[in-house]
C-alpha cells in the first residue's frame, strides 16, 4: 500500500499481514526488516525480485547482451530512469541494475532543496555454473535522501544501505549442499517532531547459511543451519545473535517444516503442517 504514487514510501500487506520486523530477500540480496520494510522504496526489480523467488540457475543456451532502459515523468514532480545491462555466456552471467527517482508529493511534502535524486539503487551479480558447482555474488546499494512529511519541523529520511549475498551450491548425485553468506549494513537517520531519536542509527546484521538436501524414498528433505549475527547502534550498542536449526520433509501432499532457534539464553520452537 503506498502512500503516494512515486512508491516511495508505504507498508505491504504480504500473506494477508502488514509485513512489519520480518526478514526478506530480493534478488538474492537480504535485507532486515527492523528498517527496511518496503521493497518498492527500491525500485521495480527490487520490488520483482521480493515477489518472485530467486533464480540462481543459468540458461545453457543463452548468450549475449541484453539491456532495458526505461523513464518515465508524471505529475508533481515524478522522474522515474532505470537501466538493467545483462551479459550472458555459456554458464556464466553478469547483470548490472541502476535506478533513481525523484518525486515532490502533492504538496512538496518530500521536497529537501537537493539535486540529489530521492532514492538510488545500484545492484551487481555475478553467476556460474560449472562441473556441478553453482556459485554466484551479489552486491547492492540503496541510497535514499528525502524530505519528511512534518507540521512542526523541516522532517528528514536519509537512509543508506549495502547487502552483500555469497551462495554455492555443490551437486552431488541426487543430492546437493549449499552455503550461502549475507552481510547488511544500514545508515540510517529521520527527523521528525514525533521522533524520540534524530540522530543516525546504525544496523549491521549478518547471516550463514548451510544445507542438504536429498531425499528418502522418493521424500524430498531439507536440512539446515543458519547462524544469525545483528547489531543496532543508536545512543547505545545491543547485540544480540542466534542458531537456527530447521527441516523440511515433504510426503505427497503432506509439508512438515521444524524449528529450534537457540539464543544466548534459551530454545525456542515451532513446527508447521500443511495439507
Amino acid at each position: 500500500m503506498p502512500f503516494d504514487l512515486g512508491y516511495q514510501f508505504g507498508f505491504l500487506n504480504h500473506n494477508g499481514m502488514i509485513m512489519w520486523g520480518e526478514d526478506w530477500k530480493s534478488n538474492n540480496l537480504f535485507f532486515d526488516g527492523s528498517w527496511a520494510i518496503f521493497p518498492p522504496m527500491y525500485g521495480a526489480k527490487i520490488e520483482e525480485g521480493f515477489q518472485n523467488d530467486s533464480n540462481n540457475e543459468i540458461p545453457l543456451d543463452s548468450l549475449g547482451v541484453v539491456s532495458n532502459i526505461e523513464y518515465q515523468q508524471g505529475d508533481y514532480g515524478l522522474d522515474k530512469f532505470s537501466i538493467e545491462i545483462d551479459y550472458l555466456e555459456k554458464n556464466r552471467s553478469l547483470e548490472l541494475f541502476g535506478f533513481k527517482r525523484s518525486y515532490f508529493g502533492n504538496i512538496n511534502q518530500y521536497y529537501l532543496n537537493t539535486q540529489q535524486p530521492q532514492q538510488q539503487s545500484y545492484t551487481l551479480s555475478l553467476k556460474s555454473f560449472d562441473n556441478d558447482v553453482n556459485t554466484g555474488l551479489t552486491v547492492g546499494h540503496f541510497n535514499t535522501l528525502s524530505g519528511f512529511p512534518d507540521l512542526e519541523t523541516n522532517g528528514l529520511f536519509d537512509n543508506r544501505i549495502t547487502s552483500l549475498n555469497y551462495f554455492l551450491v555443490k551437486k552431488l548425485g541426487s543430492s546437493s549442499i549449499g552455503f550461502e553468506m549475507d552481510q547488511f549494513l544500514q545508515r540510517y537517520k529521520a527527523i521528525h517532531h514525533l521522533s524520540l531519536y534524530n540522530n543516525p542509527r546504525f544496523l549491521n546484521r549478518s547471516v550463514y547459511k548451510a544445507e542438504l538436501t536429498s531425499s528418502i524414498n522418493q521424500m524430498p528433505i531439507l536440512l539446515g543451519i543458519s547462524i544469525n549475527d545483528r547489531a543496532t547502534i543508536l545512543d547505545s550498542r545491543v547485540h544480540i545473535g542466534w542458531v537456527n536449526f530447521y527441516s523440511n520433509l515433504k510426503w505427497s501432499n503432506l509439508n512438515l517444516f521444524t524449528s529450534v532457534i537457540k539464543d544466548e539464553n534459551q530454545f525456542l520452537y515451532d513446527y508447521s503442517l500443511i495439507f
